[in-house]
């Protein structure tokens, strides 16, 4: 590697003969050589100039060589520069006092060509070395400057020293911020966090993860890589990489795993709880009728009723958890929803809620049972939290999201709806623990309202947050907005149809199947039941054959043992094209009930349903089909 040629050299000599030799010499070596006779001409040189190579005499006017050479090192380039002092004191004391001063090398007069070329043959290795070290320096400059992991080079106290671009973005901090603070500046303590400087305390070198306060406040879980420079070396260098968004989508995982745990058993009670609440709210819906005449007993029934579908909406809650709870969504306004909501039905008094929501909330596809459900339970915690005779906030409102959001969300239209209180907050330690089934901090009842609202809001593409910062708490949910625009139902014919259409009835549980046939008739249809999907198609064919056709058809989903609705629903539309058949169920394991449209099927019936209920998806199911 030949580089004399390109050093910078500086020559101070105050002595005519000797500035003659050592010029002559330099000259040979180098092209670029600036002479000076004191001291003072050479730091005015150097104040412009940044030289590799130092020759100068130790005694010189004015500033002498030692204080001059110790000046050089004290320059920000300084450590870089090559300080060979020439001196007639050959005494040792001398010579450590030279060396002391910051020289590399000293040669002794009266000169000695010979030895001046070895030494500077030495100098110029030495800078070679100076240069590669500078080159590596850079390249790992550059390395940590374009690494995607954070950087972080401390004392051994702490004090950050150095950082990289990556952490600076991962904290919001600029660079000149960091330098000289202490890391305990944003580390936070917590339990399960672990600090940088204890790890380092314990180990040559530990992976721990923990958690750094931004500029903004926000927390981010790091991992975090920390190692000491050398044994001589207190100094800590760490790698950190945000696993703030893995995080997160662990404990959604974890999550979601409970939910459907809780479900595979959650859906097996509802479909047999269901079951019987139909039976039941149709028996009682039968002898409401019959006792018109009779108010008490009208009021022992009505009050049956009532606490009835309440265990209905239990039920409704289980089947949240069940693969089967998919929600029913159609085109919503969430105005009409939330205005409809009761305060007293969570136990506020309605003075007590404060509803602010806006006049043009974007339409929603959603299902306006369970999205109740929520914000009930929202409503009901929000309520919980709060001290006696404090207001709860309703707040909706649209929200757009952009790329930007920090919001788990995908971009687009949103409806926001938030529910605040004036309670105590939630601890931050808690946080990501109060979506999880059976998670409570009262000390009665399931501690399952968060997480069904969690279920809820996830299965219809949404977000679910809380935030307790600045006292209280406040719920915000997001829904998707819809694309769509909501039809108005057409004028119905039904009614004066009813006695021209036959219905089919297939159930596998004989009160409901006499239940529906009973109500059928009541409400003027002429009704066939069956058990299973083989009688059902028996059914169909002997009224065909006796010129008497089957013109509704109203299938359960679920058939044990026997043929379901979903493939007697194709097999009589392979028969007849145009018959309408409706889907019934309290639960199943396949998304049918939600997207009952995909498998054919022209309607949906949830158990338990009321007679209203029963003869209102009727009516839709007819207005649709072509009268005969």
């Amino acid at each position: 590697m030949q580089m004399s040629p390109q050093l910078r050299v500086v020559l101070v000599e105050d002595d005519a003969t000797s500035r003659l030799i050592l010029g002559r010499v330099l000259a040979q070596r180098y092209d670029d050589v600036a002479s000076f006779t004191e001291a003072e001409q050479a730091l005015e040189w150097c104040r412009n100039n940044t030289p590799n190579l130092v020759v100068l005499d130790l005694q010189l006017p004015g500033m002498d060589g030692m204080r001059f050479s110790q000046w050089i090192r004290s320059q920000a380039w300084g450590d870089d520069v090559f300080i060979l002092i020439a001196t007639g004191s050959s005494g040792p004391s001398d010579l450590r006092a030279v060396l002391a001063a910051g020289a590399n090398d000293y040669i002794a007069k009266p000169l000695d060509i010979n030895a001046l070329k070895i030494r500077l043959a030495v100098a110029e290795e030495h800078l070679r070395q100076v240069q590669r070290r500078r080159e590596a320096q850079q390249i790992n400059r550059r390395i940590l400057d374009s690494a995607q992991d954070g950087f972080i080079l401390m004392t051994g106290n702490g004090d950050i020293v150095d950082v990289n671009p990556a952490y600076t973005r991962i904290v919001g901090f600029r660079k000149e911020e960091l330098v000289g603070k202490n890391i305990s500046m944003l580390e936070v303590a917590e339990p399960q966090s672990q600090s940088l400087l204890k790890a380092i305390a314990s180990s040559a070198g530990s992976e721990l993860e923990g958690r750094h306060r931004t500029r903004d406040g926000r927390l981010v879980d790091l991992d975090i890589s920390v190692t000491r420079l050398s044994q001589d070396d207190p100094r800590i260098f760490a790698f950190v990489r945000d696993i703030t968004h893995r995080k997160h989508q662990i404990e959604e995982r974890l999550r979601t795993s409970k939910l459907e745990s809780i479900g595979l058993l959650a859906g097996g009670i509802a479909h047999d709880l269901n079951n019987a609440l139909t039976a039941i709210i149709g028996n009682i819906s039968l002898a409401q009728t019959e006792t018109v005449k009779n108010p008490p007993v009208q009021s022992f029934l009505g009050k049956a009723l009532d606490a009835t579908q309440r265990a209905g909406s239990l039920a409704r809650q289980l089947l949240t958890f069940a693969k089967g709870g998919e929600p029913v969504k159609a085109i919503t306004a969430l105005n009409k929803v939330l205005s409809g909501i009761q305060p007293e039905r969570v136990g506020l008094p309605p003075d007590q809620l404060e509803r602010i929501t806006a006049d043009d909330l974007w339409l929603t596809d959603v299902d306006e049972a369970q999205i109740t459900q929520a914000i009930e339970n929202l409503l009901l915690n929000a309520r919980e939290a709060s001290p006696p005779g404090e207001v709860v906030t309703l707040i909706a409102k649209n929200a757009e999201i952009g790329e930007a959001s920090p919001k788990r969300l995908a971009p687009g239209r949103y409806v926001m709806i938030q529910i605040s209180d004036q309670g105590p907050g939630i601890p931050a330690d808690i946080h990501p623990k109060i979506f999880d089934p059976y998670f409570s901090t009262k000390g009665s009842g399931r501690g399952l309202g968060l997480a069904i609202c969690y279920s809820i809001v996830r299965r219809h593409g949404g977000l679910i947050s809380v935030d307790s910062s600045g006292g209280g708490t406040r719920m915000e949910v997001y829904l998707p907005a819809s694309e769509s625009k909501r039809r108005d139902p057409s004028s119905s014919a039904a009614q004066r149809r009813a006695k021209q259409v036959r219905v089919l009835v297939m159930d596998d549980e004989p009160t409901i199947r006499e239940l529906l046939t009973i109500l059928l008739e009541r409400a003027g249809f002429r009704a066939v039941a069956a058990q299973d999907g083989e009688e059902a198609l028996e059914c169909f064919n002997r009224a065909k054959a006796a010129a008497d056709p089957v013109g509704l058809a109203v299938l359960d989903l679920t058939i044990p043992n026997g043929l379901g609705g979903v493939e007697t629903n194709r097999r009589l539309l392979d028969l007849q094209p145009d018959l309408p058949i409706i889907v019934c169920s309290g639960y199943s394991n396949d998304p049918v009930m939600a997207n009952y449209l995909e498998y054919g099927f022209a309607g949906r019936l949830h158990k338990p349903f009321t007679n209203d209920q029963l003869l209102q998806v009727i009516q839709a199911v007819l207005d649709k089909t072509p009268a005969t």
